[in-house]
């Protein structure tokens, strides 16, 4: 599958918005661990979207979007980080991730290494980015919710890093 990636038009971010927070939520359904919703807080979205080194993309394949991310882009090091990732809820099971991962890593051949994290629970996640997308996962952590107090709240994480840089210390 070929995909086209596309900055994200600011007429099309509430599409966006509630394609991506449905994406994440077919995760948590399938879950053993249910969670309140939503998932992702528009909030969130918002302000992953305000990041000062932000660049939304929309994932287009004949002219219809089938997914998009949000990149945190480091020009100076040329180390980035996937923030979102998504394939349409409608779309999955068709290979559109891959072909997604496959562009981003068309569109900024110079990047050194990418990061990213998801939930310890996602186990298609964890499948995708070990087996499809070469990545290894480099730290477990707690991230503390908000409204959480104490030590051992929070969601458990998967840290991944994908060097293309050739060096891992």
């Amino acid at each position: 599958m070929e995909l086209e990636l596309s900055p994200l038009d600011p007429k099309h971010l509430d599409a966006f918005a509630r394609e991506m927070q449905e994406a994440f939520q077919i995760a948590v359904e399938d879950s053993p661990d249910a969670m309140k919703l939503p998932v992702l807080p528009r909030k969130d979205i918002d302000a992953t979207l305000a990041h000062p080194n932000a660049q939304a993309l929309e994932a287009l394949a004949e002219g219809e979007r089938v997914g998009g991310t949000v990149l945190f882009l480091d020009d100076e090091s040329k180390e980035h980080e996937c923030a979102l990732l998504y394939v349409k809820k409608d779309s999955h099971g068709r290979g559109v991730g891959t072909a997604l991962w496959e562009a981003i890593e068309r569109r900024y051949p110079d990047a050194a290494a990418w990061r990213l994290c998801t939930p310890y629970f996602e186990v298609r996640n964890i499948h995708f980015y070990l087996r499809k997308c070469g990545f290894h996962i480099v730290d477990l952590y707690r991230e503390e919710l908000e409204g959480q107090e104490g030590v051992g709240q929070g969601e458990l994480m998967f840290s991944f890093l994908k060097r293309l840089d050739g060096r891992w210390s």
